[in-house]
Formats: structure tokens, sequence, C-alpha cells
């Protein structure tokens, strides 16, 4: 086989074909290792495998060491001794018998693969601690031998004076002692060392008197060159306005000119001549400015003020100095028109329009409230009948929603009819601003949410529950949540949020002696989680009400407790054959009668 870059590979491979049964004598099939296994008869190569084992691994499968002795032919252990012949026994503990890395049989690989995953995961992690060991041992072996290298060179040193640097220091200072003592003893040495002092210091003075003079040089050299250039430009300049007819006009501002010079013209002062003129052009601009900055900020102040005043006029005018025509033009529009003169008109539609409209809105809302708070006192007088525990009764309580936005839009409310428009142009136009405000923001289909939330007067309140003595009045436990409380009393608690409700939704009157109406309610397994103290409280509160209820439950222990308020018994039969249910209904008195009769 030659591969794509013509090297040659070795290929050995076996020819899958069918096989013939092995002519020798096989084992007895209940001991042959080879019918122990189990093959997948719906694979292709099923009959060449099982062929393939019995020629190769047709071994007696021994359970004890005396039947593997006394087997004439190949045989195996459970612990994986096996003989091939008389003479020859093989036993390779090397691999757990469990480790599936050595599994060779199989119908699936994918454990086998897993096992292999795992061992190639184990072996890179012992690789690389092996590596980080190998490190550490190299770091190890440079220490000690930088320590050996530092003992091999103090070996070297035979003599302790050779390293003591103490009494070579101490040499170095006898040795400057000495020389200082003989410069100082020599009158001729002191004073060649003062002349030598005198004249490198006349050396560095002539130098530096000519490092100026030459820079004085090459500045005048610079000055001349400079002047030549300026009186050439001036020349050319004057020239060329001669040419255009202006030198006349530039000679009138020459006296202008010269009064506003300090001092008297130069060469170096007319080359600057021109940028100073501009400075000081620049200097009285800057002070102009400073005048009308004051001026420009109250002009744009007055026109953002304006522009708050009337958003209207946004689209066409903007706060800067560049929109006064425009705002003047605004101005004479505004006084040609005569505006004020419709402002009576004006004012009178707002206060029969708009606040008419606003005080229709406080007053639904307010009405809304007072039915609320009527529907609880009404509810609360039914409460007092019930007892709630011996000798307490509950009474529902409301209280103001402290949330914010409908405490805020409680106050833009009466913000709105606080006033009216009679009184000054300010208070009018901020009273106009607050409506404005308040009907967009109803009217915005962004706020729906927000809307829903604040009209309905329901949200206005918080509703708790407080147990009230009888007689005496005292107040004691105070519920406006189910924390704290145990599970029947908050089951307790709960269905008398619940009875509350539907006597509000259905706008009950539980001192009414009768009704017309139909109120019905079902409650699902209403008493699996309750005692039998609360489900009877919860029965009474139905009863009082004036409630049609349904109960829907399995006839076990508690179904007792609901007998004494029941009306109807309504049972459900399925029928076996057929599969269809059928609905038994059954009178409690029916029910009774039916008890009592022999």
């Amino acid at each position: 086989m030659m591969d794509r870059k013509g090297s040659g590979h070795r290929l050995v491979y076996l020819r899958v074909g069918r096989r013939a049964a092995p002519e020798r004598q096989r084992i007895d099939g209940a001991r042959s290792l080879a019918d122990k296994l189990v093959y997948n008869e719906s694979h292709p190569l099923y009959r060449w495998i099982k062929a393939e084992i019995i020629d190769r691994f047709d071994y007696v499968a021994c359970d004890t060491i005396e039947q593997f002795q006394s087997a004439a032919g190949p045989a195996m252990t459970r612990n994986r001794h096996l003989k091939t012949g008389n003479s020859r026994h093989e036993k390779d503990d090397r691999a757990r018998p469990d480790d599936r890395r050595h599994f060779v049989l199989g119908w699936d690989n994918r454990a086998k693969r897993l096992s292999l995953s795992d061992a190639i995961q184990s072996l890179i992690r012992d690789i690389e601690q092996l590596k980080a060991r190998a490190s550490q041992l190299d770091r190890d072996v440079d220490r000690v031998t930088g320590v050996l290298q530092s003992l091999d060179n103090a070996e070297q040193v035979t003599r302790f004076e050779e390293i003591d640097d103490q009494l070579h220091r101490f040499h170095i200072s006898q040795l400057q002692l000495e020389r200082q003592k003989l410069e100082e003893s020599d009158d001729q040495i002191r004073e060649l060392r003062a002349q030598v002092v005198r004249l490198v210091d006349e050396v560095a003075g002539h130098g530096a008197d000519r490092d100026d003079h030459l820079k004085q040089l090459h500045q005048f050299e610079i000055d001349l060159k400079n002047g030549e250039v300026t009186i050439e430009e001036n020349e050319n300049r004057i020239a060329i306005a001669k040419a255009i007819d202006k030198w006349e006009q530039a000679v009138e501002c020459f006296g202008s000119i010269a009064q506003g010079l300090s001092s008297p013209l130069s060469i170096e002062s007319l080359h600057a001549l021109p940028n100073r003129i501009e400075r000081e052009a620049r200097e009285r601009l800057e002070q102009f400015q400073k005048r009308l900055s004051p001026m420009r900020d109250d002009l744009t102040k007055a026109m953002t003020r304006f522009l708050k005043k009337f958003p209207d006029e946004q689209d066409d005018l903007d706060a800067n100095e560049k929109s006064l025509p425009s705002f003047r033009a605004l101005h004479e529009r505004i006084v040609k028109d005569d505006l004020p003169r419709h402002e009576d008109r004006f004012r009178s539609r707002l206060q029969t329009k708009v606040l008419h409209e606003i005080g229709l809105l406080n007053g639904n809302l307010e009405s809304d409230c007072d039915e609320i708070r009527d529907k609880i006192a009404q509810l609360n007088s039914a409460l007092t009948k019930l007892d709630w525990n011996p000798g307490t009764h509950m009474r529902l309580e409301l209280a103001d929603n402290k949330d914010r936005e409908i405490q805020d839009f409680r106050i833009e409310l009466r913000h709105c009819l606080s006033s009216s428009f009679e009184g000054t142009t300010e208070a009018n136009e901020s009273i106009y601003r607050r409506v404005e405000v308040l009907v967009a923001k109803l009217g915005d289909e962004a706020a729906v949410r927000w809307r829903e939330k604040v009209v309905d007067v329901r949200n206005w309140f918080g509703f708790a529950a407080q147990e009230i003595v009888r007689g005496s009045g005292e107040k004691r436990s105070f519920y406006d949540g189910g924390s704290g409380q145990s599970g029947g009393e908050k089951g307790k608690l709960a269905f008398l949020v619940l009875v509350a409700a539907i006597a509000y939704q259905y706008d009950l009157d539980p001192d009414a002696t009768s009704s017309d109406k139909f109120h019905f309610v079902m409650v699902d397994e209403m008493f699996s989680r309750s005692d039998d103290a609360h489900a009877r409280a919860a029965l009474e509160l139905f009863d009082r009400f004036g409630l049609q209820l349904l109960i829907v439950a399995p006839l076990d222990a508690k179904v007792r407790v609901a007998q004494p308020y029941v009306g109807a018994y309504l049972h459900v039969v399925k029928d076996a054959k057929t599969n269809k249910s059928e609905l038994i209904s059954v009178t409690a008195q029916q029910l009774d009668d039916a008890m009592v009769s022999p």
C-alpha cells in the first residue's frame, strides 16, 4: 500500500467468510468457555465470530482447581489460570479482572473508550506532576552546584590576609595620610597649587567672555539679515499699494497708528507692529464681548423660559441670540393678533369644561371609595355575629395604600381642583399646566398599567383583619398577611378573605332576610388541610353570607364536618362496562329518611 506521499505501509487483515465447524472433538457445551458467551445473532459477523472463538478458545470452564488439574485439554479457572495442554500453564494477574481497558469481547465499546480516556487523563496528570518534580530537582541541583562552586572558590584561599578587607582599607587610609602630609609640608608645592587654581579661573573667565562675544556677533548677523528682509518686504508692499491705488488710503491711517504707539518705530518694532495692532484689537473685542455676555445670557434665559412656557413654539424657535429676529417677528404677530382679548373667553372655557371634567372624575373616584367603605362596614356588621375565637369576632380594617404612584396621582388630582382660573395670570397658567400634565398622563397609550392602577380605587386601600373582643371592644390579633400563623390559622384567615371578596363581588347584604339571586360558589377539597374547627368556621361564614356552596370532596372522614350544612349530595358513579359516568342526586332529607327506615 502507498500513501499520498509515496511511502509504503504494511497491511495485515483477516478474510471473513463462511467457516465450517471445527473438525476436532468439541468440549461438552455445558462446560465450554465459548458456549458461556452471549452472541448478538442479528449481527452479520455473528457466525464467523462464534466459529473463531470456538476454534481458538474452546476451553473447559473449571470451578475448582481439581477440575482444572484433571482436565485433559485446554482449561481455564475463574481466576484466569489457564493451560493449553498438559505441560504449559499460564496465569497473568498484571491487570485487574474488572478493568475495562483490557476487555476485548462485547457488543458496545463505549465503556472501554471511557476507561481508556480516564486512563489517558490520569497519565497526563502523572506526567505533569513528574515534570514539575523534575523542574524542582533541576533547581535543587543548580542551587547545590552553586554552593559547591562557592566551596571550591573558598578552598583556593590559603591565607586569611587575602580576604581581610579591613586590613586593606587600613593600608589605603595610611597611604593617603602620608601623601597629604608630604604635600602640606612643601611650600613650593603649595604655591604651585594656588597658581594652578588662579590660572584655571582666568581661563574659564576668558572662555566665557569669548562665548558672549561670539553670541553677540551671531545675533548681530541675524538682526542684519532680518532688517534687510523686513526692508525689502515693506518696500514691496509699498510698491504694491501704490500700484493698486491703496497707498493714499493707508497714509490716512498713519496718524491714528502713530498716536497708539508708546515708543518710536524701529526695525524691531516695525516687524512686530502688525501682530501688536492685531493683539490690541482682539483685546478691545474681548472687552466688548464681556460687556455683551451678561446681556446675551439674560436674553437666552428669557427665551428658554418662553419656550418652556409655550413648548409648541420649540419647533420653530431656539434659545440663542441668532433666533432674536424670529422672536421679534413672533412678538409682532402676537401684538397684531391681540391675543389678550381672548384671555377671558379662554379662562371661562377652561373653568366650565376642563375643571368640570376633572371634578366629575374626582367625584366618581370618591364615590367608589365611599361605596367600598360602606360595603366593608356591611361585611363587618355580619362578621360581628360570627365567632372567630370564643368571645371574639373579626373586623375588616381599611387603610390608605402607601404606594408612591397612587399617592402622587391623588396629590396631582387635588392640586388640579385646589383653585380655579380666577386669580392672577401666573396662578391661572400654573393650574392649567397641572391639568394639562395630568390629562396627558391619563391619555398616554404607553402608561396603560399606571392608568389602570391609579384609577381603580380598590388599589387605594390596604386591607387587614383585626380580632375584637365582644363587649369590651379590646383589640387582639392583627392580620395583614399570613406570616407568623399556623397552617390551620392561615386556612381560617384565607376562608375569611375569600368569603369577604365573594360577598363584595356579589354585592351581598348579610343582614337581608331573603334574596332572589343565586350566589353560587364551588370549592375543591375544602377540608383537605383544615381541622374540624376551622372547617366549621368556614362553613358558618358561607352560610352567614347566604352563599350557595358546592363542595367537591372525596368520601372520607372529613365529610362529616359538612353534614349539618348539606342540603343535597351529588355522587358520581362510573359504569365499568360502558365507561360512562352518571350523576346521582340525593337530598339530605332523603338520605336521613333512608337511614332511619328499617
